[in-house]
């Protein structure tokens, strides 16, 4: 798995791309990177008995840190919270099995009652003020698409008990342990801000600071494009392009291996698009192996364009994040923002509200990244990026409140094509709703409403359930099972779709689902069927088709409700059957299957006995390991389309479920910051013998928050211990 990954890692070329992101910060932020480069550096140098214990199990000494390896960091956060390049590779999976027209059928919209960040007439204003400025060649396709996650919102003075600007965030990111993000407060001579870090990385990336706060969530906009290469091998690699050839770049990358009298070597590929990912692809190739040229495949080369290839000042933003106290700094520290894109919540202590969208977002000269391009033309290329000033924000809206989920800023009247592939709104529908069910707001309403588990996502499969109650009754799969289908149908009749871990009804409705879909696309794609689903191309850099995973049960819905459904639904022997016989064999498969792993009673089918999240560390994957690193598994509720984001990737009846979810929440009241709230998943220290590995996994669970402390005074009285660390060079005003 290592070297498979190291190998990947290589291929995308995230060092070289943080070695130019280096080349592009200002000194003042050099300047930090090296400082806080020389903290980590006097650590590793005492010696390896006082490092972390993974280094001890392992018996490896790092190497010494560079201010490049924390640049690196970024990089791999871009490249999980893009993912286009994989619903072009599944895009092109649905055309070749079934053709362009059939293909669409698999695809679905964004719903049209769901909200957007921008209303209509808002957009409508925007475009009129942009009008003289844009001159911009656009291909507007009517095939539609399929839909990192987070949630944020912001309430303003008028919306709050306290009178001033209420904000929350809980960024969604892969369960591991230890948490991604540090809790930290940097109090320098000039300006001070606490919040979410990220080991290895100076500065507060969510937070607040003494006269702002900030949360962040995935903008999902499409800055990958995939194109199709042709390329040639006489001697030196060569790639046509507007009726000539080109050198392709080719680098030999090295991976050390433990063991290995030689390095590996990793062939890289690079085109003027960027690499070439075969490798990446379920099945794929290295570009090492002599024979690829001539391999007919679905997949001959694809070269991969991202923005996270680019320079980038994300290090340089953070740090004019952190020491911003207005809208207008707020928005001049998000310019350097590049990828990956984001919508950024904000409030300040003056009682305003807003939001922006940051990051690069290209312009193309034609198409709009629903499939690969030829690469061979200049007709597909990036021709500038989005403006800054342009790209979607709103100031003090008149309904006093913006509300974030990863779902479409935008309506189609927006000038520019951000993405035919948010996500399908469910989220923020729910917290619009609770958001607009009292006229004012408090800390402990905000923190219901983070943590609620109703799951409207599954009220139209649950209609569809209802209406064919009897046939499915009466059909003779179901029939069978005699009483127990009948109650089982009458608990999830019953339903008032709260998906906690108690839920029975819940757990019903999540597997019938689960073999809905599988019953449904597999006869027509086959060994692709999990990755249409939502699992990714990888376990860890592609995790999830994230587009995917809140979209397919919408198709399936559509397709079983409506008359078209028909010509896509299969019987046990890949004969043509109707809608209502694959719901119920999918229904007997789901009661065969509860029976089975939870028994025949089915007061016993609880939501949490299946549903359930294990912290795991990177060594706990061995089993004389996992004892000590891992914590879990443990029982919760929710799923992708609950406020309380709980996913799951698609193999989890087979596999213990390990998703995304809530990775970090805060609360802020800014009438005070000493009211703030605040909650990760495991723990500050990364030593498992530490009481501080694992003490926030109870409280998380349960839904509960410690205070994140801003006063001295308030601080002095809640001390656990004090450590002072003196520095050997001189410390500088505003440091």
């Amino acid at each position: 798995m290592a070297l498979e990954l190291d190998t990947r890692v290589r291929i995308l070329g995230f060092s070289e791309a943080a070695e130019r992101d280096w080349q592009v910060l200002d000194a003042p932020t050099q300047r930090l990177l090296e400082r806080y480069t020389a903290g980590i550096n006097t650590m590793l140098a005492l010696g390896i008995r006082r490092l972390p214990p993974e280094f001890r199990l392992l018996g490896h000494i790092p190497e010494p840190w560079q201010p490049t390896d924390t640049l690196v960091w970024s990089k791999v956060m871009s490249w999980g919270l893009s993912v286009n390049w994989v619903s072009e590779v599944l895009h092109t999976v649905l055309v070749a099995r079934l053709g362009p027209e059939r293909a669409a059928a698999f695809l679905e919209e964004y719903p049209p009652e769901h909200p957007l960040v921008l209303s209509e007439q808002t957009v409508r204003q925007f475009v009129t003020e942009l009008a003289e400025e844009l001159r911009l060649p656009r291909e507007i396709a009517d095939w539609p698409t399929l839909g990192a996650m987070s949630n944020a919102w912001v309430v303003s003075p008028e919306r709050s008990v306290t009178g001033a600007p209420l904000l929350a965030g809980d960024p969604h990111l892969s369960v591991q342990m230890p948490s991604l993000w540090y809790e930290c407060h940097l109090h320098c001579t000039q300006w001070q801000a606490i919040g979410a870090g990220i080991a290895g990385a100076p500065g507060i990336v969510i937070g607040h600071n003494a006269d702002i706060a900030w949360s962040v969530t995935a903008a999902l906009p499409d800055t990958q494009d995939l194109y199709w290469e042709r390329l040639q091998h006489d001697g030196k690699w060569e790639a046509e392009y507007s009726g000539r050839s080109e050198i392709v770049q080719m680098r030999q990358a090295v991976v050390r291996v433990r063991g290995w009298k030689k390095p590996a070597l990793v062939d890289v590929l690079r085109t003027r698009h960027g690499p070439i990912i075969n490798a990446l692809l379920p099945g794929g190739l290295s570009t090492g192996d002599p024979s690829w040229p001539r391999t007919r495949t679905l997949f001959p080369f694809l070269a991969l364009r991202h923005t996270g290839d680019e320079p980038s000042r994300i290090a340089q933003a953070i740090l004019k994040l952190n020491r911003a106290r207005n809208w207008q700094e707020f928005r001049e520290a998000l310019r350097d923002w590049t990828s990956p894109a984001q919508c950024f919540v904000y409030a300040d202590r003056a009682g305003n509200i807003g939001f922006q969208m940051a990051g690069l977002v290209p312009i193309r000269r034609r198409g709009w990244g629903q499939l690969p391009k030829p690469g061979w033309t200049d007709e597909y290329e990036w021709t500038g990026w989005v403006p800054f000033e342009q790209l979607p924000h709103e100031y003090n809206p008149g309904r006093g409140w913006i509300v974030l989920a990863n779902h479409a800023v935008v309506g189609r009247e927006y000038p520019y094509f951000l993405t035919r592939e948010p996500l399908n709104g469910y989220r923020a529908r729910r917290i619009v709703e609770l958001l607009q069910a009292q006229p004012q707001h408090d800390l402990e309403s905000f923190r219901r409403i983070q943590l609620d588990q109703r799951c409207e996502a599954a009220r139209p499969f649950c209609e569809l359930v209802r209406a064919n109650r009897e046939g499915l009754l009466t059909h003779p799969r179901v029939h069978s099972f005699g009483r127990l289908a009948q109650e089982a149908l009458d608990v999830l009749g019953e339903w008032n779709f709260s998906l906690d871990q108690e839920s029975i009804a819940g757990t019903m409705y999540e597997v019938l689902l689960q073999y809905v879909c599988e019953r449904l696309f597999r006869p027509w794609l086959g060994e692709w069927t999990p990755f249409f689903l939502g699992q990714g191309f990888h376990p860890v850099l592609n995790p999830a088709a994230l587009p995917f995973l809140d979209r397919s049960a919408l198709v399936a819905v559509r397709l079983l409700r409506d008359a078209e459904g028909r010509q896509w639904c299969r019987d046990d022997q890949g004969n043509p059957c109707e809608p209502l016989d694959l719901l119920a064999l999918a229904f007997a498969d789901t009661l065969e299957y509860l029976c089975r792993r939870l028994g025949k009673r089915i007061h016993a089918w609880k939501w949490g006995r299946l549903h359930r999240v294990t912290f795991r560390h990177a060594l706990g994957q061995r089993r004389l390991l996992g004892w000590l690193f891992n914590r879990g598994p443990y029982p919760y509720g929710g799923d992708v389309n609950t406020v309380w984001q709980a996913s799951f990737t698609p193999n989890w009846l087979t596999a213990s479920p390990q998703g995304f979810t809530a990775s970090y929440r805060q609360l802020f009241d800014l009438a005070d910051w000493d009211r703030a709230l605040a909650v990760h998943t495991t723990g500050q220290c990364g030593h498992p013998a530490s009481q501080h590995y694992d003490d926030f996994i109870p409280m998380w669970l349960r839904g509960e928050y410690h205070p994140l402390l801003w006063s001295r005074a308030k601080i002095e009285q809640h001390l656990e211990g004090q450590l002072t660390l003196e520095p050997k060079v001189p410390r500088e005003v505003g440091s």
